[in-house]
């Protein structure tokens, strides 16, 4: 996207780059999946539950995975939904196998999903915003819808909704899964004995 003009930054708001983007861009994706981990991982609960699931609720699930993905193929089309379409193109998969495997479960802790999804989603849109606002990046005009909400474009926004999405739903299903097999929950483990 950087390469491509979607977005940009500031003169002087980086330091270290590795190709087109900043250090800061490779720790952010280690960091999200961390922080959203350790809320996540104080407010969720694993509900005993068949890791039974039907393959109608499996086909339906990769099917809504995939509709997302060919509306992303739709926005890759348009200059001013090209960043739109690239979210949804690249999320689509990885939905698809996330709600294929277990969509009735996330369904049946939807606050906790919700939750952990919003929680840290709304405040990578305030810092996001906060940084746009102050010219650390810019988002492109051309690419985008022009919908906004305040700095803070509807691509942006939706881009941090989506990782979430899958930090969340992956977590909540891993947990399933682990309880389910008798499976030590390490990860939980560690966050128990660190917090």
């Amino acid at each position: 996207m950087i390469e491509a003009g979607v977005w940009w930054y500031g003169d002087g708001s980086t330091l270290i780059h590795f190709w087109e983007a900043p250090l800061g861009e490779y720790l952010f994706f280690i960091l999200q999946p961390i922080l959203t981990a350790f809320f996540l991982y104080n407010i969720t609960e694993v509900k005993d539950v068949s890791l039974k699931i039907s393959r109608r609720n499996r086909f339906l699930g990769s099917i809504g995975g995939l509709t997302v993905m060919a509306i992303g193929v739709i926005g890759l089309t348009n200059q001013s939904t090209f960043y739109l379409g690239s979210i949804l193109f690249w999320a689509g998969p990885i939905l698809a196998i996330q709600w294929g495997f277990g969509w009735p479960y996330l369904l049946e802790n939807w606050k906790v999903v919700l939750t952990g999804v919003m929680v840290p989603t709304t405040y990578l849109w305030i810092a996001d915003a906060w940084a746009i606002s102050q010219g650390i990046w810019t988002i492109s005009e051309d690419y985008t819808v022009g919908i906004t909400f305040g700095s803070l474009p509807l691509e942006e926004a939706l881009f941090f909704l989506v990782t979430n999405v899958f930090v969340v739903q992956g977590l909540v299903m891993y947990q399933w899964v682990a309880e389910r097999k008798g499976v030590k929950n390490y990860l939980s483990g560690l966050i128990e004995k660190i917090g």
